[in-house]
């Protein structure tokens, strides 16, 4: 894969704000590495996660996902980080509450990804809104073409709350990829649901 992500451009993320400076986030550039080779207390990420939200320190929603699934954050690919923040915000901002685990379950499932080349490590895992939720659902608007993205990667301290740092492991589908919220936990998701209902008549998605 190899790394083209320069010190240079690291330092453009920190000029737009979308990440800290050096001393305060512990980054360090990778280019012309072949291979992923985080120190112990390091954490692999892409400049695009922070284009399209990823933060450092990380959402505490995204670690729970992370844990549940039982995968790693380079497990994921750039449109999830957008499914992922896009949600954040719409619960945060729109249904007034935190970042509802149950209705994420709802609304979405992961697959495994195989490119032509076998199943993939990076990249290895998306985001799948669940049959007949469209209309029930924002309209999320994602980029359809993301080539060459895994080849832009960096450092990061790992900071607390802390990720998984592995780094070469293959996403393990399991029960939890595909499970969705029991019956008394649809109590509270039946209530989002009408919430979001009434939010997108007034305007939202």
């Amino acid at each position: 894969m190899g790394s083209t992500y320069t010190e240079a451009d690291i330092n453009a993320l920190v000029f737009d704000g979308v990440l800290p400076d050096q001393a305060t986030a512990g980054w360090r550039a990778a280019a012309g590495e072949r291979f992923l080779t985080p120190d112990t207390d390091e954490l692999v990420v892409f400049e695009s996660f922070f284009v399209r939200g990823f933060r450092i320190l990380a959402h505490p929603f995204l670690c729970k996902l992370l844990h549940y699934y039982v995968i790693a954050l380079y497990h994921l690919n750039p449109n999830i980080i957008l499914q992922i923040a896009i949600f954040i915000n719409l619960c945060e901002a729109y249904l007034g509450i935190d970042a509802h685990f149950n209705l994420f379950r709802y609304f979405f499932c992961l697959k495994s990804f195989s490119g032509s080349g076998g199943t993939k490590v990076v990249g290895g895992v998306y985001l799948v809104l669940r049959d007949g939720m469209t209309s029930e659902y924002i309209t999320v608007p994602l980029n359809s073409s993301m080539k060459g993205w895994n080849a832009r990667w960096f450092y990061t301290k790992n900071w607390e709350p802390s990720i998984s740092p592995e780094i070469d492991q293959l996403a393990v589908p399991n029960a939890n990829w595909i499970a969705r919220p029991s019956g008394e936990e649809m109590n509270q998701v039946k209530e989002l649901l009408s919430i979001l209902k009434k939010t997108k008549v007034d305007g939202v998605g």
